[in-house]
């Protein structure tokens, strides 16, 4: 009795590995077939959050088991809130079909997109994915964790390489901002971009090209970052009103009296 129950799970372990294996194979085929209409329009239809998605538009890129690029949307093939049901070329031939999207897909929950993608695409490539992103997630996350903890290691003596730069009478300001500001190393890295640009400042290279080294080639700031420094160079540093006047022009402010600064990252919208 025992032996035909571990025949039949052993029967069925390799009728899925075999459906797996046909799933990929097809899936496969099916970007074959979208990479070689590149740059041709195509027709498509899918779901967004549960909004039924139609159009006509150029087909830009496609990155296999993940997303579609058409016209101006980026859609993945199943994925958060969002999934294509169906890509054809301008002759109407099927380039790309997931019979299994169900009405009105609107999956969030990560285990379930997971299943979703198993249905189309085979369990063994949905294992890949899941262990790749797991991965990235772990050193990500060891990233930041060992970012905060340097944060801190480096907290006073940031302290004591930017006294010896900023305007003197900001030296109690700067401790303080130093202080809050290096207790993660998010915050921290502008700290450092800070102390790096007015370095820039006194060593004579102008503005713009102390930006490009500092908050591009050594630092890679966001936008928020950038504006995030340039707040706190404009207060600290002894070349602080030029550079405000210069970061402001940039973002259409010419007000010598604008006292503000600039952040590039928040947008009004009227």
């Amino acid at each position: 009795m025992k032996n035909e129950e571990n025949v039949r799970k052993k029967l069925m372990e390799e009728l899925v590995e075999e459906l797996d294996k046909t799933l990929e194979k097809n899936a496969r085929s099916m970007f074959e077939q979208l990479k070689k209409h590149i740059g041709e329009e195509v027709t498509y239809s899918g779901w967004l959050y549960g909004v039924e998605q139609k159009g006509t538009a150029k087909l830009k890129a496609v990155d296999d088991f993940e997303s579609v690029w058409i016209g101006n949307i980026v859609m993945p093939f199943v994925g958060y809130g969002a999934a294509i049901a169906s890509i054809k070329s301008k002759d109407g031939k099927t380039l790309f079909f997931n019979p299994n999207v169900e009405n009105k897909y609107d999956i969030r929950d990560k285990e379930k997109i997971y299943e979703a993608k198993s249905v189309i695409f085979g369990r063994r490539i949905v294992k890949a994915q899941k262990e790749e992103i797991e991965k990235q997630e772990k050193e990500y996350n060891d990233f930041i964790e060992k970012s905060n903890i340097q944060a801190k290691e480096d907290k006073y003596k940031l302290m004591i390489e930017g006294l010896e730069l900023i305007k003197p009478e900001t030296k109690e300001e700067w401790i303080k901002y130093v202080d809050a500001n290096t207790n993660d190393g998010y915050s921290a890295c502008v700290v450092r971009a800070v102390i790096s640009m007015m370095k820039k400042f006194e060593e004579g290279i102008p503005f713009e090209e102390a930006e490009k080294q500092v908050y591009n080639e050594e630092y890679g700031l966001s936008g928020f970052m950038e504006g995030a420094a340039a707040r706190a160079l404009s207060y600290f540093s002894k070349k602080g009103r030029e550079y405000r006047l210069y970061w402001n022009k940039l973002y259409g402010i010419e007000d010598p009296e604008e006292e503000r600064v600039v952040n590039p990252a928040i947008i009004n919208i009227r």
